[in-house]
Order: structure tokens, then C-alpha cells, then sequence
């Protein structure tokens, strides 16, 4: 992708964000591009959770702006909000799957939900995406039954089952050990190659920031450094 083609998918103005009177953050600046991999860590407490809260609208900045796909997102209505939200797949820090559905139902209901495909359709596209992350063999077990790791990648899956634009993700090694981490590591990676896809991570380990490629930024003394690649 040539410099003059490169968009901006997430954009952060001087964003300041205050919770109970108290400057959670401040002076946030950043631009996520198209096709960009991008890793913000900070610490437990740093305030992560609501900059991602932020990013889709569900919390409003005390100051500044956000912008998604150059729309500022914080005046704007739920069904502006939710146009939005859905070229947007978010991979929580818990699978957060229903426990009486199988997986193959987890992944269907929101295309149940959201389009108008057939049934025989959705059981491609879910069979597509599972057999994406490489857990195709648990289409039929339900979460109880499965390990942390693989919740890890059928969340991935449910994730992508709209076809997303912007992918982000919420502590995606959380819970796992070195090894059982590698294979989410490697799918965050594989998941950005198309250059419509653009990828936030935030995590509070530093070492998930050395294993994947793109810029990484510090969420630190109240504020976002960049600290390059």
C-alpha cells in the first residue's frame, strides 16, 4: 500500500478520559491505518479496558474526539453507533461464548442475527472460519468441555464471522501459558495478512508485543508514547 493510500481506520484526538473526577488518561493521540497491526500495553489499572470502550463508542471522551473510518463516533445515535460496530469484531479477554450452545451456535447466532443468509449458508461460513483458526474439530462440543486456549480461537473465529475490517483484541494471551499462547500469537498474525484488515491489540504483556510485528505504544503516566516498531 502506497503513502498515498493509506487510510485511517481509528483516529484518537487529544483524548482525555476522567472516571469519578479522576484523569484516567490524557493527551491521547494516535492513527490507526489500514492494514496496520497495532499494540498499545499498558499495566493493570492504566486504564486499557476503557480506551477500548472508547474505540467503538461505548464510553464518550471527556475531551478530544475519536474517529472511526473518519466519523467522530461520540455524538453520535445507538443505530449510527451500531453501522459502525459492525465492520468491527472485538475478541474479549474472556471467550464470553454461551455455555448451552455448541460452538457451531455460537458462531451462527450472529449471522443469524445480523444477515439473511440460509441456514446451509451460515454452516459454510461457520465451518470456513473454524477450519481458519484450526479448530474445525470442536464444531460441536460446547465451551465447558473445551481448554482455555482453544475458547482463545473459537472467540477469534466468532470474531470474524461478520467479515470485519478492524479486528481488536483484548488481552488475547490472558490465561494462557507460553505454549498455549504461540498458536493465538501466530493467528493475530495470519488474520492481519489481508490488507483491508487492520488489527489493535492491547495487553499488559510486553511480550506479546516483541512477538507480533507492527508499531507498539506504552499507555503510560496517563498518556500513549510511541515507541515505534
Amino acid at each position: 500500500m502506497s503513502q498515498t493510500e493509506i487510510k485511517v481506520v481509528l483516529e484518537f484526538k487529544d483524548v482525555k478520559f476522567l472516571i469519578n473526577g479522576k484523569v484516567l488518561f490524557e493527551n491521547v493521540t494516535l492513527n490507526l491505518n489500514e492494514g496496520e497491526l497495532m499494540t498499545i500495553v499498558g499495566t493493570s489499572g492504566s486504564g486499557k479496558s476503557f480506551l477500548l470502550k472508547l474505540c467503538i463508542g461505548l464510553l464518550k471522551p471527556s475531551a478530544g474526539e475519536v474517529k472511526l473510518w473518519g466519523e467522530s463516533i461520540g455524538e453520535y445515535a445507538l443505530a449510527q453507533k451500531q453501522k459502525l460496530r459492525a465492520k468491527v469484531g472485538f475478541v474479549f479477554q474472556d471467550a464470553v461464548l454461551l455455555n448451552n450452545q455448541n460452538v457451531y451456535n455460537n458462531l451462527a447466532l450472529p449471522l443469524r442475527y445480523h444477515t439473511q443468509k440460509s441456514e446451509k449458508e451460515i454452516e459454510v461460513i461457520v465451518s470456513e472460519k473454524l477450519e481458519h483458526v484450526n479448530a474445525r474439530a470442536y464444531i460441536k462440543e460446547f465451551p465447558p468441555a473445551l481448554s482455555h486456549g482453544v475458547k482463545k480461537l473459537v472467540n477469534i473465529a466468532r470474531a470474524l464471522i461478520l467479515d470485519p475490517k478492524l479486528l481488536i483484541y483484548d488481552e488475547p494471551t490472558s490465561g494462557l501459558d507460553d505454549i498455549e499462547a504461540q498458536p493465538v500469537l501466530e493467528l493475530i498474525k495470519k488474520v492481519n495478512i489481508p490488507e483491508d484488515v487492520t488489527t489493535l491489540v492491547v495487553t499488559s504483556n510486553s511480550v506479546v508485543s516483541e512477538k507480533l510485528p507492527g508499531r507498539v505504544l506504552l499507555l503510560k503516566n496517563k498518556t500513549v508514547i510511541d515507541t515505534g516498531k
